[in-house]
C-alpha cells in the first residue's frame, strides 16, 4: 500500500500527521512477525525523507544490547537531520524474547537499567552524535523514564 506521498506503509506503524505541516513516520517492534527491524528502517527513510518526524512508537529494549540501541538511535538522528523520536518499554510478549535469545523474567529491572545506561552513554561519549542531539536525546526523548529514586514521591 503506498500513500498520496508515495511512502509504502507496510514497514510502518503508523503513517499520518497532525496537519499539513507535520507528519509521523512510526514503526513498532515485533521481533516474532514478519516486521522489519525499527531503527533499520527508519535509517532507510531518513535519506528518502526530509520533513517527516520519524518514531519507533515501541522497541522492545530488554531483549536488545542497549549501547548498540543508542548508537543506532544516535545514527539514524544524524541521517535524519534530529528527526527521531525514540520510544522504548520492556514488551510484554513472552515470544518475541525467545526469538532473540533472551529472558523474559526480569525485563523490568532490565529495561530500567538499560535507560540509565543509554543516558550516560550519550552524555559521556559525545562522538556518537553531535552535542546538540546527544543533549536533546538525553532531556526530550528518554526524560519519561525516570529513575526509580526520583518516580517516589
Amino acid at each position: 500500500m503506498v500513500s498520496r506521498a508515495g511512502v509504502a506503509h507496510r514497514p510502518f506503524a503508523s503513517l499520518g500527521g497532525v496537519n499539513r505541516e507535520v507528519c509521523i513516520l512510526s514503526t513498532i517492534d515485533k521481533p516474532n512477525y514478519d516486521s522489519w527491524d525499527p531503527l533499520t528502517t527508519l535509517a532507510g527513510v531518513a535519506g528518502v525523507t526530509s520533513r517527516a518526524r520519524l518514531a519507533t512508537t515501541i522497541l522492545q529494549l530488554p531483549p536488545r544490547n542497549e549501547v548498540l540501541v543508542a548508537k543506532q538511535a544516535a545514527v539514524v538522528d544524524q541521517l535524519s537531520g534530529g528527526r527521531l523520536v525514540l520510544g522504548v518499554a520492556q514488551g510484554g510478549r513472552e515470544d518475541d524474547y525467545e526469538v532473540l535469545g533472551a529472558p523474559f523474567s526480569g525485563r523490568s529491572a532490565r529495561f530500567e537499567r538499560q535507560v540509565s545506561r543509554i543516558r550516560e552513554m550519550l552524555i559521556l561519549f559525545p562522538q556518537i552524535a553531535s552535542l546538540d542531539q546527544v543533549e536533546r536525546l538525553a532531556e526530550e526523548v528518554l526524560p519519561a523514564y525516570a529513575e526509580p529514586e526520583s518516580r517516589a514521591a
